[in-house]
């Protein structure tokens, strides 16, 4: 009894030095730590927030230009922008490998904190674009010339880019309105999925009668993404379900071609007379504008898209045929079948015919 409870303390000992880590007895292949400091409890202790915050600030501030090295050319106006390599490289593998090809270029360290003042006045306060900025000189009246490499993005202009890399660089950006077709874009391109969701978690309520066409004309550019693909359909969806609104809105006028035969080619629940009206009003602004274009050339699409058979006959008399811009056989198929359908073949709504041999 006395070995037994002797032993049971001795186990309880050396489980309590094991938990301990300190002079217990270690099993083979055990490693013991290399001091008694290390050895004690240890708790994770995280603040991502504060570090998202602490990168942002320096991101926006007037000392960038001496932190980065890389540069980064955007949209056709060819602004400035910057970026840390390092950054860039563990958050989006495409920008890692543009970065392995991106050529050395020099530039002028003066111009570059001018840039990056005008940046952050863009982020911050105006949201223009920053003037491009001439190269001031040293003291000693030498520009100060440093080698970085840079990479050009042609696809998305300086605002887009401003916000894609303020959210690699620091987690977090603004979303306007205004930037979310290109900027949904621009998540594809550089593989950014959570941006990309954020992008479309805020789309429901971004659309509106005082976004919808300028979010239809930007989609036109960056069809070619999936995101965007997804975008164009729900937009369209609201187009659906207010079409008659959108018709009357000042800007309808603004759509481009290619969207407004989008727009045209699907099911909608409106008079085809309504359609045809719209269709001249937007042909009419658009000749003015092009005068080089002839308005009947300009509407053929369009045409094909309504159905006339569907209008009634006064009006096919008095609105359609004095525009001018419907072809004669189009409207005379469109009386035969209101007088007979079993005149017409062809013609959606119209009796199949048997036909014997």
């Amino acid at each position: 009894g006395i070995n037994a409870e002797y032993g049971d303390t001795e186990s309880k000992k050396r489980e309590c030095n094991m938990e301990n880590g300190r002079g217990a007895w270690l099993p083979f292949g055990a490693v013991r730590p290399q001091s008694p400091l290390l050895d004690a409890v240890c708790e994770r202790y995280e603040n991502s927030n504060k570090l998202g915050k602490d990168l942002e600030a320096e991101y926006l501030s007037s000392s960038m230009n001496e932190l980065c090295d890389v540069i980064i050319s955007a949209g056709k106006s060819r602004n400035l922008l910057f970026g840390i390599r390092a950054i860039m490289s563990v958050r989006c593998r495409v920008l890692q490998k543009l970065l392995v090809t991106a050529p050395n270029c020099e530039f002028d360290s003066r111009t570059l904190r001018a840039q990056t003042l005008a940046r952050r006045e863009f982020n911050l306060n105006t949201g223009e674009y920053p003037r491009k900025c001439k190269g001031s000189t040293s003291s000693h009246g030498e520009k100060q010339k440093i080698q970085l490499p840079k990479i050009t993005v042609d696809e998305f202009n300086y605002s887009v880019m401003s916000v894609v890399l303020q959210y690699i660089h620091t987690g977090s950006c603004f979303i306007v309105t205004s930037h979310l077709p290109s900027l949904i874009a621009a998540a594809d391109r550089f593989d950014l999925p959570e941006l990309r969701e954020a992008c479309l978690k805020i789309l429901p309520s971004a659309i509106s009668f005082d976004t919808i066409i300028d979010m239809l004309n930007a989609m036109e550019h960056y069809i070619q993404y999936k995101s965007v693909k997804t975008m164009l359909q729900k937009l369209l969806e609201f187009v659906d379900q207010n079409i008659r609104d959108v018709f009357c809105l000042p800007s309808f006028c603004n759509l481009s071609e290619h969207v407004l035969q989008l727009v045209f080619a699907r099911d909608l629940d409106i008079d085809e007379i309504v359609k045809f009206n719209a269709a001249i009003r937007w042909g009419r602004s658009f000749c003015t504008k092009h005068e080089n274009r002839d308005l009947k050339t300009v509407l053929q699409q369009l045409v094909n898209k309504i159905q006339f058979h569907m209008i009634k006959t006064r009006d096919i008399m008095q609105i359609v045929y004095p525009s001018g811009v419907v072809p004669e056989h189009k409207l005379i198929i469109a009386l035969a079948f209101q007088a007979d359908p079993r005149s017409v073949e062809g013609i959606k709504g119209a009796p199949v015919l048997e036909h014997t041999v």
